[in-house]
């Protein structure tokens, strides 16, 4: 059974990938780090043999040589809404001051859909949401305080890491039975919390209550939340050639047995040789996975 220890990578699907990284760069003060196109055996890999060819750029944060966001371009889906269908929804990137950040992205192309606040359901996280440039939703997230029960990283410069990756599903026992049984990753409490992102767009009052679950990777401090879709809200169906709008794909570096899928060694960064595996989940969701460390 493979295991996913940690969060590698978040791809996002976007029209125009100079524009984006420039945003980045600028207001997230990540760096861009690689460049290249989609080769045939990633496309290949993928299962999307139309993106052979297709142009990407590699950004990483500060200090960070093994996390990466890989913006790659694909046309945009003008109709794309966050949280509006099943899939990765989201990234949440680890913040030292979301106060302070989020004050420095005004008039910025990330726009501010849900100021700086405390959780719901805990005042030791505080985080704002934003759409990125290419509508990706991120959760710009400050750890402040220990919270029993999790091992929650905090952040050493302005803008950090992907530290959770966020699925929406429709069914939430479906996709915890699915993460468990081929990745061996244990089950949380179901909490009841405030997801605006969510609720807008099925045009519920804000502080309706979602049903949602963190669970725990592999390496402490990363983790999968899952958030259940509203019942009897078919989602709409996601383009199956290219990659999905907004938050395409979540790479995971891996460790375990690789019986599951079949792997390729890839020579372009950020893989350098690593063994690469693909699949997709029961909302989906794709996920790349890598095993072995740079």
């Amino acid at each position: 059974m493979s295991a996913l220890n940690r969060i590698e990578m978040v791809t996002v699907a976007c029209a125009e990938p100079g524009a984006v990284a420039h945003a980045y760069q600028r207001y997230l003060h990540y760096q861009q780090v690689g460049a290249g196109q989609v080769s045939t055996q990633l496309a290949q890999l993928w299962e999307r043999d139309a993106l052979a060819g297709a142009p990407y750029l590699l950004l990483a944060p500060a200090n960070a040589a093994q996390h990466f966001v890989r913006l790659v371009r694909v046309d945009a889906d003008p109709e794309y809404r966050p949280f509006s269908v099943a899939g990765w929804s989201a990234a949440e990137i680890l913040v030292n001051d979301v106060d302070r950040l989020a004050h420095t992205l005004a008039g910025s192309p990330f726009t501010l859909v849900g100021p700086p606040a405390d959780l719901s359901f805990t005042d030791k996280i505080r985080a704002c949401q934003v759409l990125g440039p290419a509508a990706e939703a991120l959760y710009l997230t400050q750890i402040k305080g220990d919270i029993p029960g999790f091992d929650l990283p905090r952040a050493r410069q302005t803008v950090a890491h992907c530290f959770v990756a966020i699925l929406a599903t429709p069914s939430l026992a479906a996709s915890m039975a699915y993460y468990r049984t081929r990745f061996g990753v244990a089950e949380a409490p179901v909490i009841d919390a405030r997801i605006t992102l969510m609720s807008a767009a099925f045009d519920l009052p804000r502080d309706h209550l979602h049903r949602l679950s963190a669970l725990t990777l592999g390496n402490p401090g990363y983790l999968l939340e899952m958030d259940e879709l509203p019942p009897d809200r078919a989602p709409r169906p996601r383009r199956h050639a290219l990659l999905p709008p907004g938050i395409a794909m979540v790479s995971f570096n891996c460790s375990g047995r690789r019986r599951h899928n079949a792997t390729v060694s890839l020579p372009e960064p950020p893989y350098h040789g690593r063994q690469v595996g693909f699949c997709t989940g029961p909302s989906g969701e794709l996920l790349e996975l890598i095993y072995g460390d740079l």
